[in-house]
C-alpha cells in the first residue's frame, strides 16, 4: 500500500467512533443474511468516507484492526468444499479461529439454510488445532442439517456411512487483520479483512491491495448507509468464501468451475506469500 494511501484509510478510520466489546450486547448476528463484496483499497477507502456517520468501530485495547488466524477442517477428499461447490443447501463450514489479541479461540460452524440464511454456532476450544471429532460437531449442526443419513453425507467424502467413519482434517490456515463496524441503531454488522494470507501444506499465498468486506445483518434492507457507500463505488455483491477460493488456488485438482469468476477477479492480486 502506498504512503498516500495508508494515510487515508488511517484518516477514514478515525473517523469512526470506537465502541468496546462489553459495550456489543447483542450486535453478534449469530443468524444473519450476509453480502460480501472484494474491492480494492482506493474504493475500500472511498467506500469508508461514505459510510461515516451511522456506524462504530469495534475497539479493543484502542486497537480497532485485530488480528485473526483460522483454520479450515474438512473430509480427507474435501467433503465440505465439494458441497459448497455444488451450490447445495444446506451445508456447512467448520474451522476454528483464534482471536489473537486476546487469545481466545473457538469451534465454530458456519450453517448455511435453505432460505439463505447464515447460522453460526461456536463453543470455546483450548486447542484450536485439533480437528473435531464426531460429537464435538452434533451440537453445532444444526438439527436441519441432521436429518436421518444427512450428517454422514454433509461430512463425508459419499453418501451414507457414519460420520465417525469421516474424520475430519485441517486444510487451510488463513491469517487476517479485521476491522468491525457495527451500525448505531440497527442489528448489522460490517466485517472488513485485509492483509490476507492462506497457506497449506507448505505452499502459502497472500492477497494483496484488496480488502474482503461482509454485510451483516438480521434480515436484509438495501437501504443500509453501508450498501449505499459500496453501490456508490459501483462494486457488486460477489459469492465469496474464503475457504472454498484460496483451497482451489493452492490444490488445481479441486473443483473450481463455479468460483471461476471470483478467481479470475482476485488473480491479479495474489502472490506467493
Amino acid at each position: 500500500m502506498r504512503a498516500d494511501q495508508t494515510e487515508r484509510l488511517g484518516a477514514a478510520v478515525d473517523a469512526f467512533p470506537r465502541i468496546g466489546l462489553h459495550e456489543l450486547r447483542g450486535a453478534g448476528l449469530m443468524s444473519r443474511v450476509d453480502q460480501k463484496f472484494v474491492v480494492h483499497l482506493p474504493d475500500l477507502i472511498a467506500v469508508l468516507e461514505g459510510a461515516r456517520g451511522a456506524y462504530r468501530a469495534v475497539s479493543l485495547e484502542g486497537e480497532v484492526w485485530q488480528p485473526y488466524s483460522t483454520r479450515y477442517f474438512d473430509t480427507p477428499g474435501f467433503g465440505l468444499l465439494r458441497a459448497h461447490h455444488r451450490g447445495r443447501t444446506p451445508r456447512a463450514k467448520v474451522r476454528s479461529r483464534v482471536y489473537l489479541s486476546s487469545g481466545l479461540s473457538f469451534l465454530e460452524v458456519k450453517n448455511r439454510l435453505n432460505d439463505g440464511r447464515t447460522v453460526k454456532r461456536r463453543v470455546q476450544t483450548s486447542d484450536p488445532s485439533r480437528a473435531p471429532a464426531a460429537d464435538e460437531l452434533s451440537g453445532l449442526l444444526l438439527a436441519d442439517l441432521a436429518l436421518d443419513a444427512a450428517p454422514s453425507d454433509l461430512l463425508g467424502d459419499t453418501a451414507g456411512g457414519a460420520l465417525g467413519d469421516r474424520p475430519l482434517e485441517t486444510k487451510l490456515l488463513n491469517g487476517y487483520r479485521r476491522l468491525t463496524l457495527v451500525h448505531e441503531a440497527h442489528p448489522e454488522r460490517v466485517t472488513i479483512d485485509t492483509d490476507l494470507t492462506f497457506a497449506s501444506g507448505a505452499a502459502s499465498l497472500a492477497l494483496v491491495g484488496t480488502a474482503i468486506i461482509e454485510v451483516k445483518q438480521a434480515r436484509l434492507d438495501n437501504r443500509s448507509e453501508f450498501l449505499r457507500a459500496v453501490r456508490a463505488q459501483r462494486v457488486r455483491p460477489r459469492g465469496f468464501s474464503k475457504y472454498c477460493v484460496f483451497a482451489s488456488l493452492l490444490d488445481p485438482s479441486l473443483p473450481r468451475n463455479r468460483l471461476l469468476p471470483t478467481i479470475r477477479a482476485v488473480t491479479p492480486w495474489v502472490v506467493e506469500a
